[in-house]
């Protein structure tokens, strides 16, 4: 998806992750030109599942003892601080923003400042795979568990265009009886990107921004299977740039997007919140809750 916005000469001028978005939007924003989405592509592609997970049966039963999760993060630490080449979210070249979930309230917190390996730890700290991530007095889980589309970050930075960028897709798994299956499609359930504009406390029309929803084919592939990663890559390049030259010809590109008329590509799911509670805090000291 990446690269076919950057081949488009869309550029970003902020990023925002949340889970894994978290680690792409992190390496990207060092600089955000093509190169550097061809070796994140790289990165992907390369990467193997012990890479990041343990599957030393002493450290697994170590970590669900003292931990409460699967895997110990330490290898998945190691992966980042050897790939993020800086060392603070301010030192990004772009504004970066990076999402996660205050386990102790549940609430969506921007992470803006400090230790970019700690924010994107603590974004990506998916419930019983790792630990809770622990930032100062604060600990987190995966970003998208409190909003699956962090709009916040890019509301304030005055954004006019928003592109949506999400690997979930919905569908049902083809064997009812596995247990796997079911547990894998529940989770997409709760993780499934849904833009919620409403939760913000403003009508859609007052936001004067397109969000653009890129859409993705999505894969029923188990979190620590690699060997898929070069084939969906490329997947998402052929539908992403199949989907922008079908925006230039439909004008798409150029229209607001509306709840009442939704238009293709252009995704706003309003969801009812009557109350929304969301920080604005750096990865190595919290800040007043905005």
């Amino acid at each position: 998806m990446l690269r076919a916005l950057l081949e488009a000469g869309i550029v970003p001028d902020v990023l925002v992750g949340a889970s894994v978005g978290s680690v792409n939007a992190a390496f990207l924003a060092a600089d955000p030109c093509l190169d550097q989405v061809l070796a994140l592509e790289k990165i992907w592609t390369n990467l193997r599942s012990r890479d990041i997970f343990s599957w030393n049966p002493l450290g697994i039963g170590g970590a669900l003892l003292r931990r409460g999760a699967v895997f110990p993060p330490e290898r998945w630490r190691h992966f980042l601080e050897r790939r993020i080449p800086y060392g603070r979210i301010e030192e990004a070249a772009i504004p970066l923003r990076i999402a996660a979930t205050n386990f102790a309230d549940g609430a969506s917190v921007i992470l803006d400042s400090g230790s970019v390996v700690d924010a994107v730890l603590a974004s990506t700290s998916l419930p019983v795979v790792f630990p809770p991530h622990r930032i100062g007095e604060h600990r987190y889980l995966d970003g998208v568990l409190s909003d699956q589309v962090p709009l916040k970050p890019v509301i304030e930075a005055g954004a006019d265009t928003v592109y949506v960028l999400a690997v979930s897709s919905l569908g049902p798994p083809p064997d009812l009886r596995s247990a796997g299956g079911i547990l894998r499609h529940s989770l997409t359930i709760l993780l499934f990107p849904r833009i919620r504009l409403d939760a913000h406390g403003m009508p859609l029309e007052q936001y004067g921004m397109k969000i653009i929803k890129i859409p993705s084919g999505g894969a029923r592939v188990a979190l620590w299977d690699m060997r898929h990663h070069g084939d969906l890559i490329e997947q998402g390049y052929q539908e992403t740039v199949r989907f922008l030259a079908d925006q230039d010809s439909s004008g798409d590109g150029d229209r607001e997007a509306s709840q009442d008329t939704p238009k293709p590509g252009l995704s706003v799911q309003a969801e009812q919140r009557k109350e929304v509670t969301s920080e604005t805090r750096g990865a190595a000291e919290p800040r007043t809750p905005s």
